[in-house]
């Protein structure tokens, strides 16, 4: 998006009265070099009025239901879940997750879908971001795209129909499980085992450090389905699983990271909890291609792209 060569089209009369009307409030640029230049006239071929009023109801947000806050969630190690709900209600969750991809549910959206990009999505998460806070980060967006993005990509229509909707209106909270305790984030040696069952996996391991795993309804997670293959050979048997966290044998502990305590960070057990073969996602041993593809296409890096400019800002907001 940001890396086109095509000559930068003027400045329409449109955007300019938007700008005009910006330029000098003091809530926009009160920090040294915190708005981009876009905001001070100059052309760009990318802005258009409608990402200045997207960026103006995300930082409303914002400051109402976050800002005054974050020190309160930090203290308490939690995040009150009507947080979600009131950014779905908004559509911010919708907006900040085009990497996500289509179809998003249409009346969350803050603009026609055909304009939703990621310039206006980068905006939404440096608003969310330069507040200063990451546990919010984590916990919102970051399980968002890693959750989500398997599921639109790989996951059967009904799987689709049962999490996005909800997980873009702020309903339901979805997360992704990957690491664990004895092997970190090596995916070759996933540890957690899905043992089939007729039409059930029987699922047991521990899964560590799973950002918003404290609150999450859905955790899309990384397990070995087939444990008995040699060493060399064990990504072919990776496969990823939703797993509701409202079944027996779902266990979750809540960990309290200095900084970053209401991100939900999460020790999860699994002790022979039952899931349907229906919640797999792709087919069978499809997950090390799930777990790449997600990594490349969530815009994962980009995301954290957004979050680390967002921060950068709040380090330069005067005292």
């Amino acid at each position: 998006v940001f890396g086109s060569k095509a000559a930068a089209p003027a400045m329409s009369d449109e955007l300019r009265d938007a700008l005009n009307l910006r330029v000098n409030r003091p809530q926009f640029g009160a920090e040294p070099y915190g708005e981009p230049y876009w905001t001070r006239q100059l052309d760009s071929p990318y802005v258009k009025p409608w990402h200045l009023e997207l960026r103006d109801k995300a930082r409303k947000f914002v400051d109402e239901h976050v800002e005054p806050f974050v020190d309160d969630w930090e203290a308490e190690g939690d995040i009150p879940r009507d947080v979600w709900r009131k950014a779905g209600e908004a559509g911010l969750l919708a907006a900040a997750c085009v990497t996500v991809g289509r179809p998003w549910p249409g009346d969350q959206l803050p603009c026609p879908e055909e304009d939703l990009d990621h310039f206006g999505a980068a905006l939404v998460l440096q608003e969310f971001a330069r507040v200063g806070y990451g546990g919010l980060m984590y916990a919102m967006f970051v399980s968002l795209h890693m959750g989500l993005v398997p599921v639109l990509s790989f996951g059967t229509p009904a799987l689709r129909k049962q999490l996005v909707e909800p997980c873009l209106r702020g309903d339901k909270i979805i997360c992704a499980a990957i690491a664990e305790p004895q092997v970190g984030i090596d995916v070759a040696r996933v540890g957690t085992v899905a043992r089939r069952e007729g039409d059930d996996y029987i699922i047991s391991g521990t899964k560590m450090w799973v950002s918003a795993g404290a609150y999450a309804d859905y955790i899309v997670t990384m397990v070995q389905t087939s444990p008995d293959l040699p060493f060399d050979q064990m990504q072919r048997g990776l496969s990823f699983v939703v797993i509701p966290t409202n079944l027996p044998g779902v266990s979750i502990r809540k960990l309290k990271l200095g900084g970053c305590s209401g991100g939900g960070q999460a020790l999860v057990t699994f002790e022979d909890v039952r899931v349907p073969v229906t919640n797999r996602i792709s087919k069978e041993g499809m997950g090390f291609r799930c777990i790449n593809y997600n990594s490349d296409h969530c815009g994962y890096l980009w995301l954290v792209a957004q979050v680390a400019l967002g921060l950068a800002r709040a380090a330069g907001r005067p005292p």
